[in-house]
């Protein structure tokens, strides 16, 4: 592979000259290879990437192919896609396969274009790419799409790269090699395959060389005269021509024309916009059973009918002649019904006139509004969705009338339009049409002296050669915009400071684009950035689900908004990484954000965020934007309007040439894209306004006009005050040479004094000139960054970030950054840090982490030390002996691995870092002390005592180290600083360290006397000194403590009062409670003064809880306990929308209250083990919601608080902590075993006693006391509920009687694990049987008012659900469910219907799956039907939910509990079918005669198995022969009665040779069983055939009786565990004869 890359320049040169000497043959000499033969009328259709993409826009291929056969009536299909490659064709949701498109082109023949994307990853993977290519091969030729024969494939190599000459482009020298080693693997791919491989690559490469017109417009997109040269090269190939003669230029001028008008047609229907809405997840969305799909299905076989017609044409004029098309033969597009009428005739709605809207609105305080345009002034307006300013301060808008996409029998009227005022009188003087005929506008923005035009799936550049204000130069700048729903597609374009095009994108949208280095593939949402000089693309910032607002303030700070939840973020990173919310979201959807930012306003509005609000909030919001640090946050004032009329849609803002501020209006009563049909009627395509905000009695701004002006004149604008003007002139400057623009920009900033502010300003706007022309200017830079403005500083330090790899001798500047006394420069320095790599950059970092850190700071630190891989650049350097300069060491010391320190040189600096790492270990520590001591000349005792007491002081974490040095020393040295020690145990601040002070103590008075004494006086001190035992490493010391804990565990020192004795397990979950509706906040005094609506316990903190019954103004309270198992330093962080807050032990501890989008806070705080009290609230107040509650903490990564940590109750007292500490003392295991068992008896202190018990090994336990102590474990768990049996406390318990059990006798030990198994749950196993339609329970009992889990599983084979209704409820559910069964959303329902009457549903379950449901009970008594209301399923697989009163009473005695009170069954089924009932004939006899047609052939033959009549029976091959062969029947028997009575009454009638014997033996025993073998010593007896089992061999001598029997060895009742209609599936299975085919299954149901 290498020597082939080795070779490729000089191939490069034997390609320029063969191609130079065939160019004089190549158009004249026919070819002696063999040429393509097409059949005629073949269907041609076009596969591939870009190159196949944007050959139907310039169809020079087709056009030369057709003027070739002008008699084959050809026809031409393009699939071409961007970024397409032999295997991975990426599309949006239910787009459909390469193969069943290529069937509905009924492809004869498919033209192959691949190879570039996959030569792109590199000549490693050209072997893949081979199988990748034969595979498709394979695949194509094994279908036969035109359904009679395979296709005819022609594989085409990529082309070559194109060399422009330009800075901004690579040369292809790279592209160029690959593309060779993929083109000759194509051909020898071919060959193996025998199929026609053409090389376009070689020939490319030679007509490039050969030619002074670019080809290409960016090296690799063939341009119009680039697709001409290409067909010509192709039609010599295949065809021997190099197209047709010249003679016929003017009629491949003429097909061409006529192939473009069809391919428009085509390209509108094969690239559909808004797909997820014509085939993907919306196109499901029915109204009036009518679905999106079901019209745009229609829509589409319009364009398909369009398309032929104009196939006609093709051929036509292709022939010498002409065809007019008519399309008079399109399908009748589907008529749809509104589902959201107005009140005027037809139900229309009623629309204001322009003028009469601004009557409607609120306007802030000195402000006025005018209409500036509107449909009734220039009826071209309609629904505008974009505005924006040229460089003459004209006025531009995007309209979109096809919204959400074009109807082909429409006039296509999506535009550009321009609106001139030249009078100055605040009204559009004309509306000019810039562009027309354009498709779904979603956003556009001027640049290179033209505009860049979002038309998905494409970017256009569009531009006014002439001055007419009208578009006449067109180019296709980009393909793959994905626009799989149009309204989430490329929209809020911007151009950055540096240049690039900013779009914003939403889900479902899947872009695959073509640059000149890389395949760019996203189904991301969020912000993307297009270089329209380099042509690549980037992912910015992610943000969604539907991103639309994006701009830059006048310091090129980012920020962007997303529509859906209307939050908003500042780009502070970029490069994919999300960011917080910067303002709190009061409103959503949100169309559209900008700043404020002109002279004609006060300057209190000067700055101003604004956001565009269109439902519910129907205006223009303002926010004050601040400062914070290095963060930027905007919060709200008085909004700029607000209107009341319902049908005013703010789409977006712009500040005009004049500086009033403009507001387009989207002006439609529907503005939802799912809540209605694509097409509904009242989708409005007749009204869109422009108003005009102003403020009377301030001057206007002057426009500017710079179009074509010179530079220096465009220049003066950067002096203004207005960020649009400045703007526009850097958009100007865009269009201009960069040599003038360095020469002028360079003089004019030269004569400029960087401490003016406004020439400050004036000078960043050139640096960003130069950005944008891609040259590099740090000398200007420099300049810049000596402004006073730190946002100028910012600014600068920013663009050097962007040129990395331009300049040189930055380092000084940037370290200036790193330096500076601004929080927002010293964050910029870290980014551009990132970009500029290397030690140097490294220093950045060191220097800044040096200085104070805000929250962004250290969020933008923490970036920067990842991106860079500080840790490594360090390494390094230690590795090496670098110098480090302070601020490294600095930042080394804080930061550097132990393993790292050590290597450094000895220094007090390196000891303090080692004993300030809270993982060091012991010999780390040690090590690190003694060589303090040494250097500071001090003890070891003295340094460790100084240090603690210095760091717990100030509250530093990194005490535990040193604590356990502390208690490691010897008691002559701890005696040294005995009472510094004491003052520690009593008053340090930390937990940790007053745990260790007290071991160290204990240590010291060696009896712990002392200690124990100060402990007693207050009850945190108690829990210090208990916690503290384990701490001592001295095992005699402990032992001494024996006599001081024991007592504890019972009670406290007189002194200390009393504590409950609790024996509660500490339940695991937290308690909720609900309330509706929510208050003002959140505050727990404002809940506790209401009344929640439901309450309940739940697993863990989260929004969705069963008790939740509303989706909107609600408000839920979290309480419980929380058990920290680890004393130290924890972070809680609280994210919620709206409102939140945590408490804990009773004070707030996190403050997230009021309205506001997805926001976190945090606090933090020191807290003991042991459990501490917890309470978290939270409240919806519309729109968006969410809740997360986090922590970390020692050993603890940021996560959610796992459930095992919460429990309803269980605050720990001084007892549980005695008992925890006196399990650690040794030597007295026997006695602490009686003690606690004791405890556990008299159901004190469960908790804590069961842990300790497992700490004692068997052989220190008393064996008299085991049987009472299993009894006492028992019957403790069977109190416990079952959802709470899974958690640490239960499963301890658990564990410890099974321990018992193995020490008792095996019998007994049995009996406990059989207790244990069978305990009276509350959790309740609910599941299906196999094959039977049926749940394994039919009745169920639940305490009223309590709650209880479901766990829901499915064994069968076929899906099921579990859905409980309300009394008498039943059959409407049932019915409901089948007549929406078929519904689009059905599956989404799980096929549950909508119902108020429905109390629990779970998920449809597969085979296999489980699910866990919480259900509170109903508070009123009753009986309960539980269904399965998947299609067909209802009527025979219910069960009954008793709800009762007493459920304990109910359990001894359900008959005697509902005869004392009466509960009636309400729903008919539960009455008349029952599994555990003993069936009468004539409850069933009714039911038989005849037969109910439909029965379920699977469920009959499992009920044959499952009623045991396989055991006797035999019917096909399933079965044994003890009773009658059931397939053979006499005709007489075989009847439904006869079959009946015998599974009824089967000892009625008993047929001899399967009559029953019964034996009485001399033994006395008697014996009833069928004879099945006798010899003369003994009879062979099956005494139950169900059993299976061996024959019963009865000696004949022990026979002392022996008679017939009159009952039979079938069973009696066979039929009581079967529902009526299972028996009937069984009477009709035997009918069947076990015959699948009978037509007793001929409409057979089973789903």
């Amino acid at each position: 592979m290498r020597s082939m890359l080795r070779q490729t320049n000089n191939r490069f040169q034997l390609a320029t000259v063969l191609f130079s000497i065939c160019c004089g043959l190549l158009f004249t000499q026919p070819t002696t290879a063999q040429n393509l033969e097409l059949p005629e009328n073949a269907n041609i259709t076009i596969i591939g990437n870009t190159l196949a993409d944007r050959m139907q826009h310039y169809p020079w291929l087709e056009s030369y192919t057709q003027a070739l056969h002008p008699n084959h009536s050809l026809v031409f299909r393009n699939l071409g896609f961007s970024g397409d490659e032999v295997n991975a064709r990426q599309r949006s949701a239910n787009f459909g396969s390469a193969d069943q498109w290529l069937t509905k082109t009924n492809a004869d023949v498919v033209l192959c274009f691949f190879g570039y994307n996959e030569a792109l990853r590199g000549s490693g993977t050209v072997d893949v790419f081979s199988k990748n290519l034969a595979t498709m091969i394979d695949g194509m030729l094994a279908q036969k799409y035109n359904g009679t024969s395979p296709p005819t494939v022609v594989i085409f190599s990529p082309i070559a790269h194109e060399n422009l000459n330009s800075p901004h482009l690579p040369d292809g020298k790279q592209n160029n090699a690959l593309l060779e080693v993929f083109t000759q693997a194509m051909q020898q791919v071919c060959q193996q395959k025998s199929v026609r491989f053409v090389d376009i690559f070689h020939p490319t490469l030679a007509a490039y060389q050969a030619t002074k017109e670019p080809q290409t417009l960016n090296g690799i997109h063939l341009k119009n005269n680039g697709y001409e040269m290409l067909a010509r090269i192709i039609t010599k190939t295949l065809f021997g021509q190099a197209g047709p003669a010249a003679s016929k230029r003017d009629l491949v001028k003429r097909i061409h024309s006529a192939v473009q008008d069809r391919n428009y047609y085509w390209f509108s229907r094969y690239r559909v916009v808004d797909g997820y809405n014509v085939y993907g997840g919306r196109s499901k969305l029915a109204w009036f059973g009518q679905s999106n799909a079901d019209v745009m299905k229609r829509e589409m076989e319009i364009f398909d009918v369009m398309t032929s017609n104009r196939d006609k044409r093709v051929i036509a004029v292709a022939q010498g002649g002409d065809l007019e098309v008519k399309d008079d033969n399109l399908p009748a597009e589907l008529v749809v019904k509104t589902n959201i009428p107005g009140k005027l005739e037809g139900g229309a709605h009623l629309y204001l006139g322009a003028d009469e809207g601004i009557k409607k609105m609120q306007v802030a305080e000195g402000m006025q509004v005018n209409v500036f345009a509107s449909e009734e002034m220039f009826p071209e307006l309609i629904n505008p969705v974009q505005m924006a300013v040229d460089p003459d301060g004209k006025l531009f808008a995007s309209v979109w009338p096809s919204y959400p996409h074009w109807n082909p029998t429409l006039p296509r009227t999506d535009r550009l339009l321009c609106f001139p005022d030249e009078n100055r009188d605040g009204v559009a003087d004309e509306c000019i049409v810039f562009a027309d005929k354009l498709n779904s506008v979603t956003g556009f923005e001027f640049w290179g002296g033209g505009v860049l035009v979002a038309a998905p799936p494409e970017i256009w550049f569009l531009k006014d050669t002439d001055g007419d204000n009208v578009a006449d130069k067109k180019i296709r700048m980009l393909q793959g915009l994905s626009s799989a729903d149009s309204h989430h597609s490329a929209n809020a374009f911007v151009i950055g400071p540096g240049g690039g095009l900013h779009w914003s994108r939403g889900i479902f949208n899947v872009a695959s684009m073509e640059t000149p280095t890389k395949t760019f593939r996203s189904g991301q949402s969020g912000v993307y950035r297009f270089d329209p000089r380099t042509f690549e693309i980037e992912f910015v910032f992610p943000i969604g689900p539907n991103p639309h607002g994006d701009f830059f303030d006048q310091w090129g700070f980012q920020f962007a908004n997303d529509g859906t939840s209307g939050t908003g973020s500042y780009v502070n990173l970029g490069k994919g990484i999300g960011n917080k919310k910067w303002f709190t979201k009061r409103v959503r959807p949100v169309a559209a954000t900008g700043i404020l930012s002109s002279s004609h306003f006060p300057e209190h509005n000067n700055g101003n965020f604004l956001v565009c609000n269109c439902i519910g909030f129907l205006g223009v919001l303002q926010h004050k934007v601040e400062y914070d640090g290095a963060d930027i946050i905007a919060k709200e004032i008085e909004p700029i309007l607000v209107s009341s009329d319902p049908n005013f849609r703010p789409t977006d803002i712009e500040i005009g040439g004049d500086g009033a501020l403009y507001v387009s209006d989207w002006a439609n009563a529907i503005v939802g894209h799912m809540q209605h049909n694509m097409r509904d009627p009242n989708r409005d395509a007749n009204h869109g306004r422009i108003y005009r905000v102003s403020v009377p009695g301030r001057p206007l701004v002057a426009p500017v006009k710079m179009i074509g002006k010179p530079i220096e004149h465009v220049l003066q604008s950067f002096l203004l005050p207005e960020n649009g003007v400045r703007y526009r002139a850097r958009l100007e400057l865009s269009g201009r040479k960069s040599i003038d623009i360095s020469a002028v920009v360079t003089h004019w900033a030269n004569t400029l004094d960087i401490k003016d502010s406004i020439q400050a300003q004036a000078l960043l706007e050139c640096l960003w000139v130069f950005e944008e022309h891609r040259i590099a200017n740090l000398r200007l830079l420099k300049t810049v960054f000596q402004a006073e403005d730190a946002r100028v500083r910012s600014a600068a330090i920013r663009t050097l970030g962007h040129w990395a790899g331009k300049v040189s001798d930055w380092e000084s500047t940037l370290q200036a950054a790193a330096k500076d006394e601004s929080p927002l420069v010293r964050a910029e320095a870290m980014k551009a840090a990132v970009e500029l790599q290397g030690l140097a950059a490294a220093e950045v970092v060191f220097t800044v982490s040096t200085k104070p850190l805000d929250a962004e700071l250290q969020k933008v630190l923490a970036y920067a030390t990842k991106s860079l891989d500080v840790d490594a650049i360090i390494q390094d350097a230690i590795a090496k002996k670098t110098p480090l300069s302070s601020a490294a060491q600095q930042y080394v010391l804080r930061n550097a691995s132990i393993d790292d320190l050590l290597k450094m040189d000895a220094s007090e600096g390196v000891y303090l870092a080692i004993l300030a790492r809270a993982k060091a270990s012991p010999s780390h520590l040690q090590t690190a002390i003694t060589g303090l001591a040494k250097i500071q000349n001090s003890s070891e005792i003295n340094l460790i005592v100084d240090l603690l007491i210095e760091r717990d002081a100030s509250g530093d974490e990194s005490t535990q180290g040193l604590a356990v040095l502390l208690v490691g020393q010897s008691i002559s040295n701890l005696q040294q600083r005995a009472a510094d020690i004491e003052q520690l145990a009593l008053a340090g601040k930390s937990a940790q360290t007053r745990h260790y002070a007290f071991a160290a103590w204990i240590t010291t008075d060696g009896n712990g006397d002392n200690a124990f004494l100060a402990a007693t006086r207050d009850r945190d001190s108690l829990q210090d000194f208990l916690s503290a035992v384990h701490l001592i490493n001295s095992v005699d010391v402990r032992e001494q403590l024996y006599g001081k804990i024991r007592p504890l565990t019972t009670e406290l020192p007189s002194q200390l009062g009393s504590e409950s004795t609790t024996g509660s397990l500490g339940l695991p979950g937290i308690h909720v409670d609900f309330y509706f509706p929510s208050g003002a906040n959140v505050d727990i005094k404002t809940l506790d003064k209401m009344t929640p609506k439901q309450s309940g316990v739940v697993p863990a903190i989260s929004i969705n809880v069963p008790q939740r019954k509303e989706i909107d103004r609600f408000a839920l309270k979290f309480t419980g306990y929380l058990q920290i198992n680890k004393t130290g330093k924890y972070t809680f962080y609280a994210t919620s929308d709206d409102g939140s807050r945590i408490y804990l032990d009773d004070k707030l501890l996190v403050n997230n209250d009021g309205l506001h989008g997805p926001i976190e806070k945090s606090a933090t705080i020191n807290l003991s083990t042991g459990a501490h009290k917890i309470v978290v609230t939270y409240f919806d107040n519309g729109g968006g919601d969410a809740l997360a509650i986090r922590w970390s903490g020692p050993g603890i990564k940021k996560q959610d608080i796992p459930a095992n940590r919460l429990s309803v109750s269980g605050g720990e007292t001084l007892h549980d902590h005695a008992i925890r500490a006196l399990v650690t003392v040794p030597g007295h295991e026997p006695e602490m075993f009686t003690d606690l068992t004791l405890l556990l008896k008299a159901g004190m202190h469960r908790n804590s006693a069961i842990a300790a018990l497992l700490t004692i090994a068997p052989e220190h336990w008393n064996k008299a006391q085991l049987p009472t102590l299993a009894d006492n474990l028992v019957a403790y768990l069977s109190e416990i509920p079952a959802q709470f049996r899974t958690a640490g406390p239960a499963l301890e318990a658990i564990k410890l009687a099974r321990a018992v059990g193995k020490q008792l006798p095996s019998d007994q030990g049995q009996a406990i694990e059989e207790r244990l198994k069978n305990l009276d749950v509350r959790v309740i196993a609910i599941g299906t049987v196999a094959h039977r339609m049926i749940y394994d329970k039919e009745q169920v009992a639940v305490q009223a008012g309590k709650p209880v889990e479901f766990r829901f599983s499915n064994t069968d084979n076929m899906p099921h659900n579990f859905v409980i209704t309300a009394p008498g409820t039943m059959e409407e559910i049932g019915l409901l469910a089948e007549s929406t069964g078929r519904d689009p959303d059905a599956m989404q329902r799980h096929y549950v219907p909508q119902s108020k009457h429905i109390l629990l549903q779970s998920q449809l379950l597969q085979t296999g799956e489980v699910q866990a449901l919480l259900f509170d009970a109903p508070t009123t008594p009753g009986v309960y039907p539980y269904v399965c209301t998947y299609p067909g399923h209802w009527r025979r697989m219910y069960g009954t939910l008793y709800v009762v009163a007493d459920l304990p009473a109910y359990q001894a005695n359900p008959e005697k509990y509902l005869a004392n009170n009466p509960l009636p069954i309400q729903d008919d089924l539960l009455k008349l079918s029952s599994r555990g009932r003993e069936w009468k004939l004539d409850e069933l006899v009714g039911d038989i005669d005849p037969l109910p047609m439909g029965r379920s052939f699977e469920v009959g033959k499992e009920l044959f198995k499952v009623a045991s009549c396989v055991s006797c029976h035999k019917l096909g091959d399933e079965g044994q022969v003890f009773g009658p062969d059931l397939a053979k029947l006499d005709v007489k028997k075989h009847t439904t009665l006869n079959v009946l009575k015998s599974l009824i009454e089967p000892s009625k009638e008993i047929d001899d040779k399967f009559r029953s014997q019964t034996f009485l033996l001399d033994s006395g025993k008697i014996i009833t069983g069928m004879i099945v073998k006798e010899t003369d010593e003994a009879i062979h007896v099956v005494i139950d055939p169900l059993a299976k089992g061996k024959p019963t061999i009865i000696a004949r001598n022990e026979i002392e009786v022996q008679k017939k029997s009159d009952v039979s060895l079938m069973p009696k009742g066979l039929l009581n565990k079967l529902s009526r209609e299972e028996i009937l599936d069984l009477i009709a299975y035997v009918m069947a004869r076990g015959d699948k085919t009978d037509k007793q299954y001929e409409h057979d149901h089973n789903h």
